[in-house]
């Protein structure tokens, strides 16, 4: 039993997984590039949901093409379960919210979820 249990905290230790460039649709015109996977959040965060992820326990790594094509991709590692539940749930609510949240800040916009 002891060695089920090592294995599992040996998992839980580890760095989660980042795409590389193989792993994305090929561009017709342009290899892709993977960058390092430096810690901390994306220079720029995702749509609607500035400051809603952590610095701490973050990474990112960004792909693109030679020409102006270009991913990020975050992860984010919480402190327990229940950390990764509630800050999973506060994250929906946002993307949720985020037509009707433009809405009020642009009357005059039109949007939809």
């Amino acid at each position: 039993m002891l060695q089920g249990f090592a294995a599992v905290i040996a998992v839980a230790l580890t760095a989660p997984g980042f795409l590389g460039p193989a792993d994305l649709p090929p561009h017709p015109h342009s290899p892709r590039h993977a960058g390092k996977v430096p810690e901390g959040l994306p220079e720029t965060a995702p749509f609607r949901l500035d400051g809603a992820l952590p610095a701490a326990g973050s990474r990112r790594r960004r792909l693109r093409t030679d020409l102006d094509t270009g991913a990020v991709q975050g992860s984010v590692r919480a402190s327990s379960d229940s950390a990764a539940a509630r800050l999973s749930r506060n994250l929906e609510r946002q993307v949720a919210a985020c037509a009707a949240d433009w809405l009020r800040a642009l009357p005059a916009g039109t949007a939809g979820s």
